[in-house]
């Protein structure tokens, strides 16, 4: 699966505003977004390869200011 994809069903969750991802996942996006999605991970292997995506993603953000995209971050670590 596609780091866009990944993404999409990652902003989709945070739009409907369902309360599991669990749930959102298997129950709503595999039964009504099958079409949309035909190389639909199974749920266990797209949160064990959800970190990587979400990684690759901030990376892609931080690399491309020149498109006018701006991440920060603070470090809650004292000195």
């Amino acid at each position: 699966m596609v780091m866009s994809k990944v993404m999409t069903i990652i902003i989709f969750f945070q739009m409907f505003q369902h309360r599991d991802f669990k749930n959102f996942y298997t129950d709503y996006l595999a039964l009504f977004y099958k079409s949309a999605f035909p190389n639909l991970l199974s749920y266990p292997r797209f949160v064990e390869m959800m970190p990587t995506y979400c990684i690759g993603a901030s990376l892609q953000l931080l690399c491309q200011p020149e498109k006018g995209l701006w991440a920060g971050f603070m470090d809650l670590n004292r000195i």
